[in-house]
């Protein structure tokens, strides 16, 4: 059965435009093309509801750069916005008396607490995967969530999916939000603390990263051994030079296969 037509009038209507979905990039990437799906531009779009938003404002504001510089190490030509910084994302959608909070939602209490949510980004680091969400309240005093999703069958018929605060409530995840300043949320997760040095930002991305995919994690640390301390250092590594890293400092030879993934996952040349 077809999909239904989107509605190009409906002010809620999904924004990812020509955001690249998993499902379109996986087949590119076993062509060898260095390419990752664009949730986190799909959710940018649909947070400040501007489905015309470029790939170049999240390139602009990824985690560990100032406002306005281009990480060409990261981004370049090929493209890499998984990494957005979101406060910086959404700071012009902030309100007097708003503040942004960041937290883990299975150590910060009861699910109620996402009432007090406007708006968020849901991250998911072990593969870098996001999805925005917008709170709803009735007319009764029912809050529900709107929660667009790059990959979803909602966002292929052009729309979002209708969630509780319960449903939202995942410990796979960090949840970076507007709430208001003093609400039961800001009390209980805090000021949004800084993420730290630009090097413990790049390891960390590093980290998760590697950590999501299978025995990748014990590679971590080989690379700190070798001073490969970010997803842009390894990048640009051919195989055989990163293999040449990891046998000096490892003290015996490390097998092809085992690395020969990295290219196919974007994360080293062939």
């Amino acid at each position: 059965m077809p999909l239904p037509a989107i509605d190009p009038v409906d002010p809620l209507r999904d924004l990812s435009g020509d955001a690249v979905t998993t499902a379109e990039a996986l087949p590119r990437q076993r062509r060898g093309e260095a390419v990752w799906p664009q949730c986190s531009l799909s959710a940018a779009r649909n947070l400040l509801r501007r489905e015309d938003l470029p790939a170049s404002f999240l390139a602009e504001r990824q985690v560990g750069m100032a406002t306005g510089e281009l990480d060409t190490a990261v981004q370049g030509l090929r493209g890499d916005i998984r990494f957005p910084d979101w406060p910086a994302v959404l700071r012009e959608l902030l309100h007097d008396g708003d503040t942004f909070v960041r937290f883990n939602p299975v150590k910060a209490g009861e699910s109620s607490l996402l009432h007090d949510v406007r708006l968020m980004a849901m991250v998911f680091l072990r593969n870098t995967h996001v999805v925005a969400v917008h709170r709803d309240e009735a007319p009764d005093g029912r809050i529900t969530f709107r929660k667009y999703d790059n990959d979803s069958d909602a966002r292929r018929r052009g729309t979002f999916e209708t969630v509780s605060a319960r449903q939202l409530w995942v410990g796979s995840c960090e949840m970076v939000a507007i709430t208001q300043r003093g609400s039961a949320l800001h009390r209980a997760v805090g000021d949004l603390r800084p993420m730290g040095s630009l090097r413990e930002q790049r390891v960390a991305e590093l980290r998760a990263v590697l950590g999501g995919f299978g025995g990748l994690g014990a590679l971590l640390p080989l690379l700190e051994r070798a001073q490969i301390r970010s997803l842009s250092m390894l990048r640009q590594l051919s195989v055989e030079e990163l293999r040449t890293r990891l046998n000096e400092v490892s003290g015996s030879p490390l097998s092809l296969a085992y690395l020969d993934r990295l290219p196919v996952l974007g994360l080293c040349k062939a």
